[in-house]
């Protein structure tokens, strides 16, 4: 597929995102203090359906370079190379080589925005205007030219004069709807790829600041809950689904970076009126503090740090499904700061689950392990006889048990202290010797330990605890036939990319007036050659 995109030329809808893509990736030639002007937010209007604004593009093509790199020593990378050679071959210029891409014009030192503004028809999507630091205007000029040339057939140059501006504008034929607009303002470039275009230019030519998204207090607001050190910034004032249905109206932040071996998303999303509603999950702060009680060898850990009564009570009563009851009345009782731990069983049965493909005993597959504490110890023990009842187990002085074979859920109160364990027998004494300090526990790498101190909770999913949980299961784990093949060969293409050191956090926090989540991935390290 991407030999077919090398040789097959851009439509009008493909060709101004192709373009921002590369704008995106280009780099820094003559990296230094950069040049004095205005952010390239100072000329996306506040009305907006939406931004992306980048404040330097060198930044964010040194990371993108770095990544790239990792990714193309991984297996089966090298076809990566294939998307590079294409990016080129269309657009003229190699994205990800600094000199190549300031030989187009383009000014790395300066940051980027693509604005997408409303378009005058009803079904209008919204026009997207691309803005981005010119430092040769002539050789930018000839770029557009090009691409709009080759690309999309727009060879007919003119002029049109738009509030005072005079903006260059391609057509494909004389009197037919311009297909491209250019215009250069403050050390910038201004482009867009529609009929709409000179309008949507011309209005990014002559806002005011007052009336930029540089000087939007959902801007500043959204852009600092998300933090520093984001390379790329998409802002909406028209948000996306959060917590407990809020939608975020007020805007919100989905923010990117890289490393060689990582890739970090953030959102962040203003509360506006759900602010009150909201706010009571973060308590007091306490669940964040304490170590960890879980089996060293857990595959995906994760902390509670919200208030579980407060995420409850944002839940509806009236959707929740009756099988859910015991789960809900278990949670009630807990106090913030809730360790949960997810770990492959030494008697997992892939082989079955891949053959009823999932329909077993979570159990036969996995170990849970739950620690924590509980508010009042002898309304809990009255709430878990209670529970153990309902679900026909067994209920004894501060301990609790569902199942009476090998596979079983067991838990148990030691004064205000909570431990809990389902999988093969035994778990809970080993769990509970670990909570009492007796045995080795888990001691996560210092970023996913960071990941579980959000303030509303976190999650850390280790590769090499998985890598290595999957590699020691017996033979028998894997079932006989195809199916044992494909479970086999499914182990060996996790062990490269998720294994060394690979992984994946996710953060939640609710600074004043947002709510703030954060997802990293990170390769492995790649296999020497």
């Amino acid at each position: 597929m991407l030999k077919r995109l090398v040789r097959r030329s851009l439509s009008p809808s493909v060709a101004a995102p192709l373009l921002a893509l590369a704008l995106a990736l280009s780099g820094c030639a003559r990296c230094g203090a950069p040049p004095a002007g205005p952010p390239p937010e100072r000329f996306v209007p506040q009305g907006a359906r939406g931004a992306v604004v980048v404040p330097e593009l060198g930044a964010l093509q040194r990371e993108a370079a770095a990544l790239y790199g990792t990714l193309l020593a991984m297996p089966g990378g090298g076809d990566l190379s294939l998307l590079r050679t294409a990016l080129g071959a269309q657009l003229g210029f190699d994205p990800f080589d600094p000199a190549s891409t300031e030989a187009a014009g383009i000014d790395p030192r300066r940051g980027a925005a693509i604005s997408v503004v409303y378009g005058r028809s009803a079904q209008s999507m919204g026009l997207p205007v691309l803005i981005f630091g010119a430092a040769d205007q002539g050789k930018v000029k000839a770029l557009v030219a090009r691409l709009a040339r080759d690309r999309i057939g727009a060879g007919e140059a003119g002029t049109l004069t738009v509030e005072g501006r005079t903006l260059d504008v391609w057509r494909r034929a004389p009197g037919d709807p311009i297909q491209v607009t250019l215009a250069f303002s403050d050390g910038y470039a201004f482009l867009a790829g529609s009929p709409e275009g000179p309008p949507a230019v011309g209005e990014a030519l002559a806002l005011t600041p007052e009336a930029s998204l540089l000087q939007s207090p959902a801007w500043k607001a959204a852009r600092d809950a998300a933090g520093p050190g984001l390379s790329a910034l998409l802002f909406s004032t028209h948000g996306a689904a959060g917590l407990g249905g809020s939608g975020f109206t007020s805007g919100a932040v989905l923010g990117l970076s890289a490393t060689a071996r990582s890739a970090r998303l953030v959102l962040a999303g203003l509360l506006g009126d759900d602010e009150a509603r909201l706010r009571p999950l973060a308590g007091t702060g306490a669940g964040k503090a304490g170590p960890l009680a879980l089996d060293p060898d857990t595959v995906l850990a994760a902390r509670l740090s919200a208030s579980p009564a407060a995420l409850l009570a944002l839940l509806p009563e009236e959707a929740a499904d009756p099988r859910e009851a015991p789960i809900r009345a278990f949670l009630s009782e807990l106090q913030p700061g809730v360790d949960v731990g997810i770990s492959l069983s030494p008697k997992a049965d892939l082989g079955g689950a891949v053959a009823s493909r999932g329909a077993v005993d979570p159990f036969a597959v996995v170990r849970l392990e739950l620690t924590g504490a509980v508010k009042d110890p002898a309304a809990a023990a009255a709430r878990f006889d209670a529970i153990a009842r309902q679900l026909g187990g067994e209920a004894k002085p501060g301990r609790w048990r569902l199942g009476d074979g090998p596979i079983r859920v067991e838990w148990a109160l030691t004064g205000s202290a909570l431990a809990l364990a389902g999988g093969p027998a035994g778990g809970l004494e080993a769990l509970q010797a670990r909570a009492a300090r007796k045995a080795p526990a888990l001691a996560p790498p210092p970023a996913a330990f960071e990941a579980l101190q959000g303030g509303l909770g976190g999650a850390a999913l280790s590769g090499d605890n998985l890598v290595k949980g999957l590699k020691s299961l017996p033979p028998d784990a894997w079932g006989t036939g195809p199916d044992a093949v494909m479970t086999r060969s499914m182990v060996e293409k996790l062990a490269t990319p998720t294994g060394k050191g690979g992984g994946l956090t996710v953060r939640a926090d609710l600074p004043q007036g947002a709510l703030r989540v954060a997802l990293e991935v990170t390769l492995g390290e790649p296999t020497a050659k």
